[in-house]
């Protein structure tokens, strides 16, 4: 019996000392790029490859939630046609 409860201290000494010990792992934001066929402005039936950059911003957490919120902001740009060659144009 005493080597019961002995064993059930130290794993509950390991579980302690991991949980507090270990910080939780920050995760990283970084820039995306997408790479699309699209019209060159609207109402132009001309197709241009454009290259999205999706920057996301850290906001305020929020003192209800434990999740963070990110605000995105995105910045469009015409590229050579060789970054959309694997893409499937869409039909107009």
């Amino acid at each position: 019996m005493l080597k019961i409860v002995t064993v059930a201290l130290v794993i509950v000494e390991v579980v302690l000392i991991t949980t507090l010990a270990l910080a939780p792992a920050e995760a990283t934001i970084s820039d995306a790029k997408v790479y699309t066929w699209s019209f060159a402005y609207p109402g132009n039936h001309q197709l241009v490859c454009q290259q999205l950059v999706i920057h996301p911003e850290k906001q305020v957490e929020s003192r209800l939630s434990h999740t963070k919120s990110v605000k995105i902001s995105s910045l469009s740009t015409i590229v050579n046609d060789k970054f959309c060659a694997n893409l499937t144009k869409p039909v107009h």
